[in-house]
């Protein structure tokens, strides 16, 4: 048995596949039949009432003849053609906003009589390529111009601004650095849990959000820390007789500009902080020397200002 060609494009603008011309429609299986490229995709809206005038997105054609496909006989085929350029895109009536504002076709003859969509001669307008097809030879008509509106704006995967164009690399978070173009951020994703950020992170609020150590079905929420400055901590204990010395990091000094420490006694003692250098503080006990000898406890608290990241409290809007 042939195939059934009527059959193979009706199951194609269907999505479906074509296997055998015994199967019926719902007999196929679905299928990503129609492919579209990115430049055949309209990227920005289109009003549900067509324009007075031509706009950014939309030109209005006003009795535009058309030119005669010479390779079909009976002057059966026609399309739009200007300044050697074929006009494609034109916006059909799927789009009208009501009943009364429609962006179809307008069909007219050579001397601007207007042509029914019921006409004899069964006139099929396509859309997307511009061309006007008869069935038989017009009886009257020895040309064809139309009326209507044609999509020219940008095309491609985007939001109503634009196209979507530009380079990135692998693992950067993209940033619109335009309307229409992405670049890199300032951030990186490193697996699938670390974001990098190298620069500002600024937000109304910071915090984290948890599963709840001890509570099944609910989250556990902490707010960050804030303050004038861009401060970093360290905590610990320590212990010792007489003169007890807390070693910072070697590297805190380079870190910080300046740091403050708070020390809380860990018995009842009295103690105080007898000196301080880049790098390290000591602590002992109040009072007379032989005092000095007991062993002292304590828990501390160093607090710092970044050296790198001197922060701006405040600043005029521009």
């Amino acid at each position: 048995m042939p195939w059934d060609k009527l059959d193979f494009t009706f199951k194609k603008l269907l999505n479906k596949r074509v296997t055998s011309e015994n199967k019926k429609i719902y007999e196929e299986v679905s299928d990503y039949t129609l492919n579209v490229h990115a430049t055949e995709i309209w990227a920005e809206n289109i009003p549900g009432t067509p324009p007075n005038s031509s706009t950014s997105i939309i030109e209005v054609v006003d009795k535009l003849t058309l030119t005669k496909d010479t390779t079909v006989s009976g002057s059966q085929a026609w399309y739009a053609f200007r300044s050697g350029e074929r006009l494609k895109d034109w916006i059909p009536d799927k789009f009208d906003g009501t009943a009364a504002a429609t962006y179809a076709v307008q069909i007219f003859d050579q001397d601007n009589n207007p042509i029914s969509v019921a006409d004899t001669s069964n006139i099929i307008f396509d859309y997307q390529t511009g061309i006007l097809l008869l069935d038989s030879t017009h009886p009257t008509a020895t040309s064809f111009k139309i009326s209507g509106y044609r999509y020219i704006g940008t095309k491609g995967v985007a939001n109503s601004t634009g196209v979507v164009n530009g380079t990135g690399n692998s693992n950067f978070i993209p940033l619109w650095s335009d309307s229409n173009t992405i670049s890199n951020s300032i951030m990186t994703q490193t697996g699938t849990t670390i974001i990098n950020i190298v620069g500002t992170l600024r937000a109304t609020t910071k915090s984290f959000d948890i599963p709840h150590p001890t509570k099944s079905n609910h989250r556990l929420v902490y707010g960050c820390l804030e303050g004038p400055e861009n401060g970093v901590y360290i905590r610990g204990k320590a212990s010792g007789k007489n003169l007890v010395t807390v070693n910072l990091p070697e590297y805190w000094s380079k870190l910080c500009d300046d740091f403050n420490v708070v020390i809380t006694p860990l018995k009842n003692q009295n103690l105080f902080i007898s000196s301080q250098t880049e790098n390290t503080f000591t602590v002992q006990r109040c009072g007379m020397v032989f005092f000095r000898k007991k062993s002292i406890d304590f828990s501390y608290l160093v607090i710092g200002s970044r050296r790198d990241a001197p922060l701006v409290t405040e600043y005029e809007l521009k």
